[in-house]
């Protein structure tokens, strides 16, 4: 859906989140990242994806990142919803059930999906649904 905005489109700066419409996608992607290292145990950093990457790049680290996601997720099972997953955010380290950060990753993905549907309303565009279908659809098309 971006992929036809020009650079200066998606590097425009915006009053919300992490500022452009390129940032904002780049921070969702980033934050699937870090979940998922820590998911399989690795204490991760936050990485930061370069600015620079160009959206039909984006598309495909999403999708592999999303396919990788998805075998963890099918692979851990119901049984595994409980186990801990510890991260630390720079201010010391939290523990959270794999459920509870499965949600938090879905909360925050709204978040930011939200953010980027109405920066992608300014450019005069019309953003497909964000419902979690249509978007699954998306993905995995």
């Amino acid at each position: 859906q971006c992929e036809d905005l020009t650079d200066i489109q998606l590097d425009r700066d915006f009053a919300m989140g992490v500022g452009s419409l390129r940032k904002t996608l780049l921070h969702i992607y980033d934050a699937e990242c870090f979940w998922q290292s820590n998911w399989q145990g690795v204490d991760a950093p936050f990485l930061t994806t370069p600015i620079s990457t160009a959206i039909s790049e984006m598309r495909e680290l999403w999708r592999a990142m999303s396919a990788k996601k998805t075998a963890f997720l099918v692979n851990a099972g119901q049984d595994k919803l409980g186990i801990a997953v510890n991260v630390n955010f720079g201010n010391g380290p939290l523990e959270f059930r794999l459920s509870e950060s499965i949600l938090q990753l879905s909360v925050h993905g709204t978040l930011h999906r939200a953010q980027a549907t109405n920066m992608i309303r300014s450019t005069g565009k019309s953003p497909k649904a964000l419902d979690y279908v249509a978007w699954r659809r998306v993905i995995h098309n």
